[in-house]
């Protein structure tokens, strides 16, 4: 009988999990699970932290419970790519709720060939921000979507929205403006019209762990090997983050307040692309000074011909949302049984055009997850047929406009930067480079503009790789000081690789501008010449050669 209601079950909504499973298969076939590891450092050092250190305590999450609960699993399987997991049963908890809150829609093929494009694309370029931003929408969505109908069913879907809400809230911040606009207000104002008990215990219990989560953050401590030792954390990384995420910081506007504070031109460009520690280059009042030097023209900046350089690059985006807006403008005129639908759309599309003018720190954080969730919004409505009620009044052939809006789909995420390949790619290098023992190895990545990222360690490619290390910050990581140990690098000086050894350095590079930028940087402050190599090319990753023209000497910072 149960399996009878199972085989009802697969044949009646396999619109919910067929994207799923061909989206699983097709990952697992390009891209092995390790190389999804690429963005969040911090994650890496959980797991290497369970590897070599169990006393080293990492609460790397705005939530304090999330923190604890990836550690234990690290510590419990350390063979597996926890990362990995966490983030794509996420995205795959947050789909499955989607397609199953669009299942009215007709045209299923259409459902499943979008859906499936679009979270292929989201799982090769996986972040905890977009895992986030994806959870938090899938869960709202739901709730609103069942905050009528309180059922059995609906409970349930109450426990699974809070569970998409909680891992939303956990991976990143911002969501919590956005969960609290779209989800605490009409919930609230729905309890209180309603008087519905069970609506105000949930709400209350969801602000409750918010709220919890939200301060109990300002306890947070990391300690790792001593490290920072005489360094607030917290205080270094909230300045460091302002001075090197903003592309506008500049010597020659603020070179007298720079000067007064003993701020170089040579420290100002190389802020760009590292982190630091008050044990080497910038110590905290520094960044402090940078952070603070920004005005609200730097922060928040209207100037036209930025504004066409970011639709230039993100040309896809503005012709996705564009177009959704046109689309439920009208729809807001034509289509009287949805107006507030529409006019949240309308909303989102806003704030995704916001998005493209203001694209500075502090706006983007909040600004950012209204995208996501618009992008959501809108999958929402044209899988819910929305827009095929348009395409009906203005007599156009519904397979034509099914078509038009997926050549849209397709152009905006073909055109914002995918790094799909990017692990493979890099694996390629390494293996080409792996049995070369002449060289120290730096891998470069161009997964994060402003700095070096660490990768899962590669074990298999041989122990003379040096992975993840900052150029001017040693990092996170106890592997990273077991790894350098080898070859007699100190922990806390020499951490410029030019000066740790006489020999060259090899370089796996993702990013050629970036590496050109540090080299100067490295020059200026090394007083040398530095000449640059290239060996071989993978896709965007090239091999090349760092080698000291000018050899003079240095003193450590």
């Amino acid at each position: 009988m149960k399996t009878f209601k199972l085989m009802n079950f697969l044949k009646k909504y396999y619109y919910i999990y067929l994207p799923i499973l061909i989206t699983l298969v097709t990952v697992l076939f390009l891209e092995p699970w390790y190389d999804l590891a690429k963005d969040d450092l911090t994650i890496e050092s959980i797991v290497h932290s369970a590897e070599y250190n169990k006393n080293s305590e990492f609460l790397v999450f705005v939530s304090f419970i999330m923190g604890y609960i990836m550690r234990f699993a690290a510590l419990t399987f350390p063979t597996l790519n926890i990362y990995a997991i966490t983030l794509v049963f996420s995205l795959t908890l947050a789909f499955s709720v989607f397609f199953y809150n669009t299942r009215k829609y007709n045209n299923k093929c259409i459902s499943i060939f979008v859906i499936t494009i679009l979270q292929i694309y989201m799982i090769c370029g996986i972040t905890f921000t977009v895992v986030a931003f994806v959870c938090c929408a899938a869960g709202i969505m739901a709730t609103l979507d069942n905050v009528n109908k309180l059922n059995k069913k609906s409970i349930v879907f109450f426990v699974v929205s809070f569970i998409l809400i909680f891992i939303g809230l956990s991976f990143r911040r911002s969501n919590v403006v956005i969960a609290i606009f779209l989800l605490f207000v009409p919930m609230s104002f729905f309890a209180v019209k309603n008087k519905r008990i069970t609506i105000s215990a949930l709400l209350v219990l969801m602000l409750i762990f918010t709220g919890t989560n939200l301060f109990i953050k300002t306890t947070q401590k990391i300690y790792v090997n001593n490290l920072f030792e005489g360094t607030d954390y917290l205080e270094f990384n909230r300045y460091r983050g302002i001075a090197t995420d903003s592309g506008t910081l500049s010597y020659n506007k603020n070179k007298e307040l720079f000067d007064a504070n003993g701020i170089s031109r040579s420290d100002v460009d190389l802020c760009k692309h590292f982190l630091y520690n008050d044990k080497f280059i910038l110590p905290t009042e520094k960044l402090k000074v940078m952070a603070e030097s920004f005005s609200f023209s730097d922060k928040y900046t209207l100037n036209p011909i930025s504004i066409a350089a970011s639709m230039a690059r993100e040309v896809g985006l503005c012709v996705f949302m564009i177009s959704f807006f046109i689309i439920s403008v009208i729809n807001f005129i034509i289509n009287k049984k949805n107006r507030k639908e529409i006019f949240l759309s309308c909303f989102f599309v806003f704030g995704a055009i916001l998005y493209l003018y203001i694209r500075k720190r502090g706006v983007v954080r909040v600004v950012k997850p209204i995208v996501f969730i618009g992008y959501m919004q809108m999958l929402n409505i044209f899988l819910r047929g929305q827009i095929t009620v348009l395409a009906n009044h203005v007599q156009i052939k519904r397979f034509i406009a099914d078509a038009v809006i997926i050549s849209v789909v397709l152009l905006a995420f073909n055109t914002i930067p995918n790094r799909g390949n990017m692990g493979s790619n890099l694996r390629k290098c390494l293996e080409y480079v792996k049995n070369d023992s002449e060289y120290m190895y730096a891998p470069f990545n161009s997964v994060r503009r402003d700095n070096i990222v660490s990768f899962k360690r590669p074990e298999p490619l041989g122990e003379n790789i040096i992975t993840g290390v900052y150029v001017g910050w040693m990092g996170h990581s106890p592997y990273w000081y077991s790894n350098l140990e080898k070859y007699g690098i100190e922990k806390y000086k020499d951490c410029i690789y030019l000066s740790l050894t006489d020999k060259n350095v090899k370089v796996v590079c993702g990013n050629e501008e970036n590496l050109q930028r540090i080299i100067k940087g490295l020059e200026e402050h090394h007083n040398t010449k530095i000449e640059l190599k290239k060996e071989k090319s993978f896709g965007s990753y090239f091999i090349c050669t760092l080698r000291e023209k000018d050899k003079v000497s240095r003193v450590s910072k």
